[in-house]
């Protein structure tokens, strides 16, 4: 659960690192790094909208299966609260996100 206070103070937060973001590359120093690299400012500008977009979308790898978990449910009976031990199948899925290890190993 969220407080109104803390919310405010982290849009805040969100919007204040959003424009500084925006005051760096008009200004020229995430370009710069880039253009020592090779890139122009609108190829710049392009893979950092597609590594924000692609931020969102992972690609799974590999699943590995680990050993059931025993977790304990709660459960209210005639009055009483009875703890029922569940057995629940548990997976590690191993996965590469687009936008943080597949464009920038595309731009390296």
């Amino acid at each position: 659960m969220c407080y109104l206070p803390t919310i405010v103070l982290f849009m805040l937060a969100f919007f204040v690192l959003l424009v500084l973001l925006f005051t760096l590359i008009m200004v020229g120093t995430i370009s710069y790094a880039f253009e020592k690299v090779g890139l122009d400012l609108g190829a710049v500008f392009g893979l950092l909208l597609a590594c924000l977009a692609g931020s969102y979308i992972n690609i799974p790898l590999h699943r590995i299966r680990n050993e059931q978990v025993v977790t304990d449910q709660v459960v209210p009976f005639f009055g009483f609260r009875w703890r029922v031990p569940m057995v629940t199948p548990h997976e590690t899925v191993v996965t590469v996100n687009v936008g943080g290890a597949v464009i920038p190993c595309l731009v390296a």
